[in-house]
């Protein structure tokens, strides 16, 4: 955009050289900045922003208020004189209307009110030629051309003062802006004073709603930054007549910009000033951009706005022109017959347009046009054909909305769009009453002669039979439909998903007959807009206003974690029910913001994605300690993964990988599997949201189709992570698994996704994958025997005993081999005290104490360590030595509620009953 800017190389575009006028901008009569597009160069004349210019415009507007009013007063005065005169004729001549003007003597042209009355009729024609003219003398934005080729012997260049473009509401807002500046004793009108006086107005105040922006924070840094203005003039020196920054002439060239490159022909309106305040706006662009309002995010919204205002236009007229065509079915030709039998099993969705009851539908526009491209053609009848949730069934009722207002081709003029429903003709024990209505109601759809039929899910049709009364199974329905179309009586629209339609009806006599229509999943920007299209209605229902954010988080959320579903259906429901959350905790009147969209996906998937409040921050920023509570040692292996979860949860990971991809070797029982617990319960909500699958079952080639599935089970990978796709994935014993079978986990770890036996595409991006291995760990454990410190055979293990047993291109997938030491006694001892303490939370549930002593913990340590098991025995240990004995005193009555109980040295367990009450 900046390069189309022509600014005047002397001042600078501020007009004057310091405190003189330019010499090039004055003598030349230039402006200091302009707008170059082609040939065409474009400016505001900041000569019409003056106390003179002004006062003079806002007279002549008062004049010509003044005398438009009495021009109405004098046509409300004619009409009255016009129906005295009509009252006084009819009384005196005892005739009745209308035929009585036809009468002898009716109109007399001598009679005082007559004359009076073409008196005020001169005054009519006076008023139109009035509005006429200023239509004619109305400056809009230039339209944009878009011509393949250049014009024959070029563009003529061409000056275009636009002061005249921008609507009354903004030129208002400019002047406002001026007397800011002017009575305050600035020397330059800077964007910061048209920012100040852009906030007071409604829309602005709903930009603002949208955003979520705290109105009164803007202001009091507008405050701030006005003062510091003020305070940069006074010790400038610099004093002239006050000028227009060359920001803000950039500002209001930008806004003529966006008109045009919209399409032109058009007035400036007060919304196109707020995107090139957010690109060119100087000190008030780092105040917007402070509150994280950006360029791209108030396009959207300037578009919404319209976009609403612009349905309210459409529905109104849509209403008003529907208002022609019958309520009872009826075509202008009176040719129509009556549908008895077709309106008890069907819906007519024409007649719910005209009074209002369908929401606005946006988008597919492309589609829409195929319909009545095909119809045009001469075809009986579509099929739109698309997954689940694209919205076939919302331009089935867009359609209706548009043949409601007769807005279509003429073959769908004076018509109706009557829905079928299938499953009610059907229903019922009488095969033979059921075949009777379906063709009765065909039979009348057929002789209405005006009505175009719907069927959803049109599949349903192929291959079901009718029974005649003799009980013989006759022709299917399908059939008997592809019949009557081949009459070219009635129209069809069907829909129906992919797999259904290739399996049931590409290939029966209805696909032949049904032109077909691929409806595809709308894009980011499209789906946006759809649901702006439908969020007024959400909004109305739970009294809440939608940030701009909340509608993007909603998109970019569900195409990234929910697959199952479709856009804009997926979308669609996510902000319905934080609408409706939000308005139950909040109230009514509040703004629904991205975080709350947030919020409610992270509890559909128990996965953090809101934004990072305080306290999560500091859980985060003290990660380690969080997983230390109850795990023991392993730093190096803690902060590691401690450091990716940072990573991920500040959104700086690549998100076309999965989360991180950690391998974790180490000797049995050194905590390999319990970190993977820790990070589960700390990161997705709970240690359940784990996937664990023993590599060990996939020593052979063959069973690879165990993890991939086949067309009759599912695989014992593919389908776990399909359905929980927002866990730890955890591979045990990873060396133990046929080395092309580990080649699958390679796509996995790179892109993200796996190919399952049905061929849908697994997304493994919202997984964090910890795979465990023993592999070399014999020979990493007699160099530490030896006295060997790990940081420093780490490189060496992983380059050369690891090689022996995994691919150096399988190694480089994963963002850290971690390498886990043996436990230490000391280790042990901790890890006993952290058992106990979980059996002592489980004793109290049952209302009893459990204590230890430490020597008792120092036994029980000793009893389970091997340095070749790691804590393995401990548990075991304690089994064998605590629980056995608690689990006999519980069951036998021994201990009981308000108990204490002791375990001490030598293993001894003692009970200090409660006293009695």
């Amino acid at each position: 955009m900046e390069e189309l800017f022509v600014v005047c190389p002397q001042c600078q575009g501020a007009g004057f050289v310091g405190s003189a006028p330019c010499p090039e901008c004055s003598q030349t009569g230039k402006a200091p900045v302009y707008l170059k597009i082609g040939q065409k160069t474009f400016f505001f004349d900041f000569n019409k922003l003056t106390p003179w210019e002004i006062t003079k415009r806002r007279s002549l507007l008062k004049l010509d208020f003044v005398i438009n009013f009495t021009l109405y007063c004098i046509a409300g005065l004619g009409i009255l004189l016009l129906a005295f005169y009509i009252y006084q004729r009819v009384i005196a001549l005892k005739v009745s209307l209308p035929l009585g003007f036809l009468a002898k003597d009716f109109w007399l042209i001598n009679n005082i009110y007559l004359r009076l009355f073409l008196f005020t009729f001169l005054s009519d024609l006076y008023l139109i030629y009035r509005f006429a003219r200023q239509e004619e003398l109305e400056e809009y934005v230039i339209k944009k051309e878009y011509a393949r080729f250049p014009k024959p012997g070029g563009e003529k260049p061409r000056l275009i003062d636009i002061t005249e473009t921008f609507n009354h509401l903004t030129r208002n807002i400019l002047e406002e802006t001026f007397f800011l500046a002017y009575n305050n004793q600035y020397h330059e009108v800077n964007p910061l004073h048209l920012l100040a006086t852009l906030l007071p107005q409604t829309t602005s105040k709903i930009i603002l709603w949208r955003l979520g922006i705290n109105a009164g924070v803007l202001v009091g840094k507008i405050k701030r930054g006005l003062e510091g203005c003020m305070f940069a003039e006074m010790h400038s020196g610099v004093k002239h007549e006050i000028s227009f920054s060359a920001a803000l002439q950039k500002i209001l060239l930008q806004a003529y910009w966006e008109v045009y490159n919209r399409g032109g022909n058009a007035k400036v309106k007060l919304t196109d000033l707020w995107i090139p305040l957010a690109e060119v706006g100087g000190y008030a662009r780092e105040i917007l951009y402070d509150l994280d309002i950006e360029a791209y995010k108030l396009r959207h919204l300037v578009l919404w706005i319209e976009l609403e205002e612009n349905l309210r236009t459409k529905q109104s007229h849509r209403r008003g022109l529907s208002q022609f065509k019958s309520k009872y079915g009826m075509n202008r030709a009176m040719t129509a017959v009556q549908t008895r039998y077709l309106n008890a099993f069907s819906r007519d969705i024409t007649s719910l347009a005209r009074q209002g009851a369908l929401p606005p539908s946006l988008g597919h526009e492309r589609e829409m046009e195929q319909i009545y491209t095909v119809f045009q053609g001469g075809a009986h009848g579509i099929v739109l054909v698309g997954r689940p949730g694209v919205g076939k069934s919302s331009m089935v009722e867009e359609l209706a909305q548009q043949m409601a207002a007769e807005m279509v081709p003429e073959i769908l003029q004076d018509k109706r769009l009557v829905s079928l429903s299938v499953a009610s003709l059907l229903a019922g024990g009488d095969p033979a009453r059921a075949s009777e209505r379906l063709y009765q109601a065909l039979y009348e759809t057929a002789h209405s002669g005006n009505i175009v039929l719907f069927i959803k899910d049109i599949q349903n049709l192929v291959g079901v039979g009718l029974r005649a009364e003799s009980g013989t199974e006759t022709m299917g329905i399908d059939q008997v439909l592809v019949q009557i179309l081949e009459g070219g009586r009635f129209l069809v629209i069907g829909t129906a998903d992919y797999k259904s339609y290739t399996k049931y009806v590409e290939r029966s006599a209805l696909g032949q007959i049904l032109a077909r229509i691929d409806v595809p999943e709308p894009n980011f920007e499209d789906t946006v807009l759809m649901l702006e299209a439908r969020v007024p209605f959400i909004e109305g229902k739970h009294n809440v206003f939608f940030a701009y954010q909340a509608l993007e988080k909603a998109v970019e959320l569900s195409n990234k974690l929910i697959h199952t579903e479709n856009q804009p259906e997926k979308s669609l429901k996510i902000l319905q029910e934080v609408a409706a959350q939000v308005a139950s905790e909040r109230g009514p009147k509040t703004v629904v913001t991205e975080t709350d969209v947030a919020k409610i996906v992270s509890r559909k998937i128990n996965m953090p994605l809101a934004k990072i409040e305080q306290e999560e921050s500091v859980k985060l920023m003290n990660l380690e300690a969080e997983i230390h509570a109850e795990y023991i040692d392993q730093d190096y292996a803690v902060s590691q993964v401690s450091a990716a979860l940072r990573r991920a949860r500040a959104e700086l990971r690549d998100e076309r990988r999965p989360i991180a991809n950690f391998l974790f070797v180490g000797p049995t029982g050194v905590g390999k599997t319990e970190l993977a617990k820790r990070i589960a319960e700390i990161y997705f909500g709970s240690e359940k949201n784990m996937i664990r699958i023993d590599m060990s079952e996939f020593q052979e080639m063959s069973s690879i189709q165990r993890l991939l599935g086949t067309a009759h089970e599912p695989g014992l990978l593919t389908e776990p992570v399909r359905n929980s796709p927002y866990c730890i994935l955890l591979l045990d014993e990873l060396e133990k698994a046929h080395k092309n079978i580990l080649n699958l986990f390679l796509q996995v770890m790179d892109d993200g996704r796996m190919t399952s036996a049905e061929g849908e595409v697994i997304d493994f991006t919202n997984l964090i994958i910890v795979a465990t291995s023993n592999a070399g760990t014999k020979k990493l454990q007699e160099k530490l025997q030896q006295g060997a410190k790990l940081e420093e055979i780490r490189e060496e293990f992983i380059k050369q005993d690891l090689l022996e047993y995994f691919k150096p291109e399988f190694l480089n997938r994963f963002d850290d081999i971690i390498i886990f030491k043996p436990l230490s006694i000391a280790d042990i001892e901790q890890i006993a005290n952290l058992i106990l303490i979980d059996i002592a939370k489980r004793l109290e549930l049952k209302g009893i104490t459990f204590k230890v002593t430490p020597q008792a913990v120092q036994e029980l340590a000793h009893l389970g360590f091997d340095p070749l098991y790691g804590a393995r025995p401990l548990r075991r240990a304690i089994q064998d030595h605590v629980q056995n004995a608690l689990a006999a005193f519980l069951i036998s009555g021994a201990v009981g509620r308000r108990d204490v109980v002791y375990l001490e040295a030598g293993g001894e367990i003692r009970i200090e009953k409660a006293p009695e009450l």
